[in-house]
């Protein structure tokens, strides 16, 4: 990926993160802010949004990059867990695997429904 490419993804999500904007003190299952990660020679080594500050609950879509700026992975966190289809590529952009995540726990899936979920104790 070159420069400029780069740089257009980045700009295209900075502008979608801003409406992601908090400007209450009440809980939000939305991005807090968008963090760019770069490694010592200036290249994009990840694009992701967290709900915490502390970055440790990542939601949303996250894309990490190799040292030569190629893309290396892409996927989508919910509340702190893969989700959905992860794609993974070597350093020159080829296909290496794609993985699917979040087919969850029984407990998982049904509180994603919005059903009551209760231990059955003997």
């Amino acid at each position: 990926m070159n420069t400029l490419s780069t740089f257009a993804a980045i700009l295209c999500i900075s502008i979608a993160s801003a409406s992601f904007a908090n400007t209450g003190n009440e809980p939000t299952n939305e991005p807090s802010a968008l963090v760019i990660e770069n490694y010592a020679n200036g290249a994009v080594k990840m694009i992701g949004s967290y709900l915490d500050e502390a970055r440790t609950i990542a939601h949303g879509t996250f894309r990490f990059f190799h040292a030569n700026g190629q893309l290396e992975s892409t996927g989508e966190y919910v509340n702190g867990l893969k989700k959905g289809v992860w794609l993974r590529y070597d350093d020159q952009g080829r296909p290496l695997a794609e993985r699917v995540y979040g087919a969850g726990s029984f407990e998982e899936i049904a509180l994603e429904l919005g059903w009551s979920v209760q231990a059955d104790k003997k």
